[in-house]
């Protein structure tokens, strides 16, 4: 593995479902990439997009990006640590009625794996 790791996904759905309810009206099109920078063997950072966009129905927003970023530090192999800022623009959306996007957001992880 070298310092740069990158990753992409993309899904879309065709529907013609104008209800504005998420069950009956899904996100036409969901889109994310990521890179990390391996800044050692135990630490990365990392930054991350992701679209959102094209639901049919009233007072509905067509698109929204938002970015990420993220650092991981492994202690060991079972032990990991993490932190994110989610939304770094604090970019508001609705993505429906009574589903606002979240705001920035900070995040702190603790994972542990089997031992």
């Amino acid at each position: 593995m070298g310092p740069w790791e990158g990753r992409a996904q993309y899904a879309y759905t065709d529907t013609d479902n104008a209800s504005a309810l998420r069950a009956h009206n899904p996100l036409k099109e969901v889109a994310s990439v990521g890179l990390d920078y391996h800044v050692s063997p135990n630490f990365i950072l990392g930054v991350g997009m992701i679209h959102k966009g094209k639901r049919k129905g009233p007072d509905i927003s067509d698109e929204v990006e938002v970015f990420d970023i993220y650092s991981l530090y492994h202690l060991n192999e079972n032990v990991r640590f993490g932190v994110a800022v989610k939304n770094v623009g604090d970019k508001e959306y609705n993505m429906g009625h009574f589903t606002d996007g979240p705001d920035r957001t900070l995040w702190i992880t603790f994972d542990i794996t089997s031992f």
